[in-house]
Parts: C-alpha cells; structure tokens; sequence
C-alpha cells in the first residue's frame, strides 16, 4: 500500500503494525466499506474475518485507490506471513532464501546508481 495516498478515514498501516506478535489489522478500500459496512463513518475499530481470521479495521482508503486492481483489504506484510504454517514449510518472516512475493517498483530519473548501491548492501 502507498504512503503517498493517505487514508480517507483512520491512519494508513504504521511500520510498527508490521512485526512478528503484533495486532491483526487492516486497510480495507473505499467500496468494501461502502457495500460492505453501508459507509459507517465508525468503522475504525471494528472487526473483520480475512481467510478465516479476526482483524481489526484501523482504515479506509480513498475512493478510486485500487492498487492493485481489485484489491479490497490491505494487511501487514509480516503479520500474513507469520500465519504461514505446516510441516516442511520454512519460517516466511525470518528465512531470506523463502520466496513468496514478488516486488515491482518504479524508479525515478537517474535512480539506478543509488539503487544499485542500495541493493548491493541487502
């Protein structure tokens, strides 16, 4: 989720919600809350079952952010990864060699010099 796009009720997801042991919470997008919850201006705060588990709405983006298309909610990165569990499976948070996202970004003019040093040092 952006951070450049701020949410239009609550806060967007803090750094600190993304950490192993945290609070379940989510983002959800402007058209689930309005089908959803009827646009209840006193959503933030209240629960949610995703994939079979409880979060807490802490926001709601603004009407027209859809990134990616068709997203309705957005969790903390680490808190779904931590859900990840069974014989065989590695630890998805700690174990750098686990793969199960793939990242695209956009760089800005005359960025790839500095990413580059950047991603050396990763």
């Amino acid at each position: 989720m952006s951070s450049a796009v701020q949410a239009a009720l609550g806060p967007n997801l803090p750094p600190d919600d993304d950490v192993r042991g945290a609070a379940r919470v989510v983002v959800i997008s402007f058209g689930l809350w309005q089908r959803l919850f009827g646009a209840d201006l006193h959503i933030v705060g209240r629960s949610i079952i995703l994939s079979e588990r409880p979060f807490t709405i802490v926001g709601v983006m603004p009407r027209g952010f859809t990134y990616p298309a068709g997203a309705d909610a957005w969790a903390p990165l680490v808190s779904q990864l931590a859900d990840i569990r069974g014989p065989g499976l590695p630890d998805f948070v700690e174990n750098r060699d686990a793969s199960v996202l793939h990242i695209l970004g956009r760089l800005k003019e005359d960025s790839a010099s500095a990413l580059r040093a950047q991603i050396s040092i990763v």
